[in-house]
């Protein structure tokens, strides 16, 4: 189906990610960091980023600016998942923005399937446009 990459400081996260989403038929690599994950989706052909913000390192905020302020820019869309319920309303969800929605942590993992399918049907109905 899709490939997907998950950018978290937290191996529990991270691996249960993994698990669910390979689950439902996509290919999921894993970055433990900022740094790591930039690295990787400026070398590869990801469909989506479930990205953690608060992270060490390079957090989530900086992951952003540096994919979108890249020669080339990198566009890919991205759900957030957080532990800190009060940065959903930071970020600017709407058609013109690569962040697709927010999932909080702890999450569900209906939750997670739902938000990961709706960004998937998104990209690709963009791209039919």
């Amino acid at each position: 189906m899709a490939r997907i990459i998950v950018v978290d400081d937290d191996k529990d996260t991270r691996d249960i990610l993994r698990i669910l989403l390979q689950q439902n038929g996509h290919t999921v690599e894993t970055a433990s960091n900022g740094t790591e994950g930039l690295q990787k989706i400026r070398s590869g052909q990801y469909d989506l980023v479930l990205l953690d913000i608060m992270m060490p390192d390079k957090d989530g905020y900086t992951l952003i600016q540096e994919m979108e302020g890249g020669k080339p820019p990198v566009k890919i869309p991205i759900i957030i998942i957080s532990a800190h319920p009060k940065l959903k309303g930071i970020f600017n969800i709407s058609k013109d923005t690569e962040i697709q929605s927010f999932i909080g942590k702890p999450f569900n993992t209906e939750e997670v399937i739902e938000k990961v399918n709706g960004a998937l049907e998104k990209k690709q109905e963009d791209s039919k446009a």
